[in-house]
């Protein structure tokens, strides 16, 4: 038996990789791990487990992506370091550029030859103005006098009024504070959300957060039970909307043309467009499967309403004719699989009089299209003259 040279566990045929083989792709890393090169004739094994070949496979990978991010890094560092350099260069050069030292040197600035070696930028400082006392044209006296201004109406009060509305005060707020600000009865009425559920509900809409992230806040809010209740109520329109005779559903069909015609395709577009909620939470509990949701729709709906049977008599008829003893037939309908074997054999002599009559007009149909294209009396003179 073959072992791995790494690992010395015994190998079946089928979980090893041989090492002296081109597409091994890993050999460097076999060697840097053994400590020496492995060659066909040193008379150990020639192989290595699957379990091993993965961890070479991924230092090898891991040594790949080493040499390249630091290719990477090296490329970046030296742009940097060029753009820094050109930046240098050319701030150092405007400041010895002869413009520069003509305008530092002249006579309205203060000399300072330190400043002009080392480079540095040169402040100028100048007076402040400073406040100065307007004298008065004449004295002002005291009078003991009263301006009386004339009274304003009503009207002309409303018409000076400011019509915009009053600012929110900014001062009021804080960072754990969350005020909302609503109009009611052409009034503006703010109100202060409490710390909690609803806080971070009001800031996740306030900044535009996504609409799965505010509804998982709604829905592990204290909102729970009420947004459950709401999702109850709505499944359970759906299903009346199924069970309703006025618009009657599939599976509360039970004709033999019906059940003759069955299929599963349809009956889950029916329940996708009629129960969209209904079928969206099917979906999700067997994984997108069409077939599961049309069947666990069917169980749980006949559960619901006895008449939507459609779905249960064909599993009736599936089963009586595989050769189901009626036992059985009755204990699966007990279980709400099937229908039970009284109804199952009603069913199965009505499909076999649709069946009986198809043919029927199958054969009158054949008979009738022989009769227009071939003449019995051409039939007889051939016969006759043969």
């Amino acid at each position: 038996m073959a072992v791995c040279r790494l690992c010395h566990e015994v190998l079946p045929v089928k979980n090893r990789r041989t090492i002296f083989t081109p597409t091994f792709g890993v050999s460097s890393q076999l060697t840097e791990v053994l400590g020496y090169t492995p060659r066909d004739d040193d008379g150990l094994s020639k192989y290595v487990c699957g379990f091993c070949f993965c961890k070479l496979n991924k230092l090898s990978k891991i040594e790949f992506d080493l040499k390249h991010k630091v290719q990477t890094l090296n490329v970046e560092k030296s742009s940097l370091l060029k753009s820094l350099r050109d930046t240098y260069l050319s701030s150092n050069a405007a400041i010895k550029s002869p413009r520069r030292q003509q305008f530092v040197t002249s006579e309205s600035a203060p000399r300072t030859p330190k400043l002009l070696d080392s480079g540095k930028r040169i402040t100028y400082h100048s007076p402040t103005p400073r406040k100065c006392k307007k004298p008065l044209l004449f004295t002002p006296k005291k009078t003991t006098e009263r301006t009386i201004l004339p009274k304003r109406t009503v009207t002309e009060e409303n018409k000076s009024a400011d019509p915009q509305p009053k600012r929110v005060n900014v001062k009021l707020f804080s960072p754990s504070k969350v005020k909302v600000m609503y109009m009611s009865a052409n009034k503006i009425k703010s109100r202060v959300i409490p710390r909690g559920d609803f806080q971070r509900i009001v800031k996740s809409v306030s900044q535009h957060s996504s609409k799965d992230r505010i509804g998982r806040l709604i829905y592990k809010s204290s909102l729970k039970d009420s947004v459950n209740k709401c999702v109850y109520n709505e499944v359970n329109k759906e299903c009346m909307n199924l069970c309703s005779r006025k618009d009657i559903s599939m599976l509360r069909n039970c004709s033999s043309e019906n059940l003759a015609t069955f299929s599963a395709s349809t009956l889950n577009v029916e329940i996708q467009k009629r129960a969209p909620l209904l079928h969206g939470i099917l979906q999700h509990v067997v994984k997108g499967s069409d077939l599961g949701t049309v069947v666990t729709g069917a169980i749980a709906l006949k559960f619901r309403n006895k008449h939507l049977s459609a779905f249960h008599h064909v599993v009736a008829q599936i089963l009586d004719h595989g050769g189901a003893t009626d036992e059985t037939i009755d204990t699966l309908g007990k279980m709400g699989l099937c229908v039970s074997s009284s109804a199952a054999s009603k069913h199965k002599q009505q499909l076999l009089e649709r069946k009986a009559e198809n043919i029927e007009s199958l054969m009158l149909r054949e008979k009738l299209e022989l009769e227009k294209t071939v003449h019995i009396s051409d039939i007889l003179q051939n016969y006759i003259c043969a």
